[in-house]
């Protein structure tokens, strides 16, 4: 006789323990799915993998299913109840292992942004390689510096006089890597693939080919500017500068036909419009 099941436990009493047992199994997956609908503030609020443990702590496979392996999750929650209800012992060891097993299976999640159907915290984590296989041009565009005033008075004197002015201003080429407008097939944006330094060296590479590009690379602008200023008046010279930035995305994909794309600026000039302003 199995342990938990009394001495005169008959054929009649059998049949009816199985048959409450099929109903409750019935029952699993709308009772997960209530579970994982509902939740409540203070689960929503954890880290992934703390929340996904936390969910396999309350109905066994909940975790998995909330990562969205939910036939594992099921069968989890299924060996769980029966464990518990036929050997409360071997129940409550497969609802601790559920639960080591949601925190690291969320763990995998958010480090490689994938995860197999049947896969176990003890299985080897699969490899998934990310490559560039293809940059987009999105155009040019500006980014405002600020203003820079130069006055010029002639309210002594008696004619227009003609003003020669040398703009000179440095500036170090440099790129801008906009990880937190990645783009993705998949419902989150990866940290590590983001940031990864094949992201960095692609752009690099790119710019290097196109624009001669180094970081350490400083560049003057020098230009003359010439101003009309009439008698009995003194003007102002207003310097509007700005970056010409070059915009492209970088998109990654893996072996799973996921793709993420990063948009990527890089400063190509520094420039200026001009404007001259009557002082009165």
């Amino acid at each position: 006789m199995a342990r938990g099941l009394p001495a005169d436990f008959g054929i009649d009493r059998a049949r009816t323990w199985l048959d409450g047992l099929a109903r409750q199994r019935s029952r699993m997956p709308s009772v997960a799915s209530d579970l994982l609908r509902k939740g409540t503030d203070g689960l929503v609020a954890l880290p992934r993998p703390l929340l996904a443990a936390a969910l396999s702590c309350l109905l066994g496979g909940a975790g998995q299913m909330h990562l969205g392996q939910r036939r594992k999750g099921l069968l989890i929650i299924a060996v769980a109840i029966v464990g518990l209800i036929a050997f409360a012992v071997p129940g409550l060891i497969v609802i601790v292992v559920g639960v080591y097993d949601a925190y690291v299976m969320a763990r995998r999640l958010q480090s490689r942004g994938t995860l197999g159907d049947w896969e176990f915290f003890w299985h080897e984590p699969e490899a998934v390689t990310w490559r560039v296989i293809r940059t987009e041009r999105r155009g040019i565009s500006e980014a405002f510096l600020g203003v820079e005033t130069l006055r010029i008075d002639n309210r002594e004197g008696q004619r227009a006089v003609s003003r020669s002015l040398k703009i000179q201003k440095q500036w170090v080429q440099s790129y801008v890597i906009e990880h937190e407008k990645a783009q993705t097939t998949r419902c989150e944006i990866e940290p590590n693939v983001t940031r990864s330094s094949i992201v960095k060296r692609s752009v690099e590479n790119l710019y290097r080919e196109k624009y001669s590009y180094s970081e350490s690379k400083t560049q003057l602008v020098e230009e003359n500017v010439v101003v009309e200023v009439p008698p009995r008046a003194s003007v102002c010279v207003e310097l509007r500068w700005k970056n010409i930035l070059d915009n492209w995305v970088i998109v990654l994909a893996n072996q799973l036909h996921e793709e993420i794309s990063i948009p990527v600026a890089l400063v190509t000039k520094l420039s200026f419009d001009q404007r001259i302003v009557d002082v009165h």
